[in-house]
């Protein structure tokens, strides 16, 4: 397993899920190193609006694509590996409900460029997510039975290969959840070396 939040920077006291600052040295040292970048797949993801008392949640997802990955790092905690999510300005549709930040969520011809392409290059990915491709509800898109049923199969080929992984072991309901976001049916495909 992993966990959803890496180490923080000398300073911070609070494991990091979301990464936004990519100029930042800290983040640069791991993002240089490829094999520290990964996909997290995910059905949707949810994020917050109204004042406090009167908080709502809007589910975000991609209907073209049953399951779409989000960039990510690794880092090692003190027992466990952990992963964050890279965050960008919010697209118009999410600005709405969300003004301030978004996932960065990748085209799925984009995956090998983020797991493997050079670090500047890949961090040119961190752009917001086309609005016209994104619904919003107030829960989250029905569970499919299996990612073969959702016509996912290609997606996991293409996580788990670019990973080094051939025998993927895929958590079906597995729920990340945090004061800012959550995220459906998620797991993180990384590259292993």
């Amino acid at each position: 397993p992993m966990l959803w939040g890496v180490p923080p920077p000398p300073q911070g006291n609070r494991p990091v899920t979301n990464v936004r600052n990519l100029a930042s040295p800290f983040w640069i040292g791991t993002l240089r190193h490829a094999e520290l970048r990964c996909l997290v797949p995910a059905t949707a993801f949810a994020l917050w609006s109204g004042s406090a008392g009167a908080k709502r949640q809007h589910w975000f997802s991609v209907p073209s694509q049953p399951i779409f990955a989000f960039a990510g790092i690794l880092r090692q905690g003190e027992d466990w590996p952990c992963f964050a999510v890279l965050t960008t300005d919010a697209n118009r549709l999410v600005d709405h409900y969300h003004p301030e930040t978004m996932p960065v969520i990748l085209h799925p011809e984009d995956y090998a460029r983020w797991l493997s392409g050079e670090w500047r290059d890949a961090v040119r990915l961190a752009a917001p997510f086309p609005s016209q491709l994104m619904t919003v509800g107030d829960g989250p898109p029905p569970q499919r039975n299996s990612p073969q049923s959702a016509g996912c199969s290609d997606f996991f080929r293409i996580c788990f290969h670019s990973a080094g992984v051939t025998r993927p072991t895929v958590s079906r309901d597995w729920r990340i959840r945090s004061m800012s976001a959550s995220f459906g049916s998620a797991l993180v495909a990384a590259r292993v070396t």
